[in-house]
């Protein structure tokens, strides 16, 4: 689901890359021309060099070892996912290098934890929120943001939006009722 939310079909960035399987995935359906998989650990990152390596893409993905969006430059990449960490954490990440999280078209995140306090951080720091969905795998309900920087605050209607999305009340998401 993460995958589908990609749109420019240009250079993507996956933090916290671990096995590098959604750089690979994008460029090999042509949903991103290159991919950036990176992480802060070398196990995982050695893991993904040794997919990247075994699918024949190491002209497609860079593999790079480093902490969130600090190793990426402004207009390196165009769309930026963050996925599998907590709400708190990812708005560390973006804080940590503004000039490329502003710069980005698009930001896919995932966070495992701390939703609410995501978008509040989103919201109120500039970040639109473009659209939202749920995933489903085995028990557990995933939430995935899509956002971009437009340097305006926005306001929620209600305080409860900031935990159940008014994008996903919009959208009607299947998995709504049941979230």
């Amino acid at each position: 689901m993460v995958a589908s939310c990609v749109g420019s079909g240009g250079t993507v960035a996956d933090i916290g890359c671990d096995h590098g399987f959604t750089s690979i995935y994008l460029t090999e359906n042509k949903m991103a021309k290159c991919g950036i998989a990176m992480d802060i650990n070398k196990g995982p990152l050695e893991n993904a060099r040794s997919e990247v390596k075994r699918n024949k893409l190491e002209d497609k993905v860079d593999l790079r070892l480093g902490s969130g969006i600090e190793v990426l430059k402004k207009g390196e990449v165009d769309e930026v996912i963050i996925a599998g960490m907590g709400g708190i954490l990812i708005g560390e990440l973006l804080e940590a290098n503004k000039e490329v999280a502003h710069s980005v078209e698009k930001l896919i995140l995932q966070p495992m934890q701390a939703q609410e306090e995501l978008r509040r951080y989103l919201l109120n720091n500039g970040y639109e929120i473009l659209n939202e969905c749920l995933e489903k795998e085995d028990f557990r309900l995933y939430e995935i943001i899509e956002a971009r920087y437009t340097g305006k605050n926005t306001t929620v209607d209600d305080e409860i939006n900031y935990e159940v999305s008014q994008k996903l009340i919009e959208n009607k998401d299947e998995l709504l009722a049941e979230f």
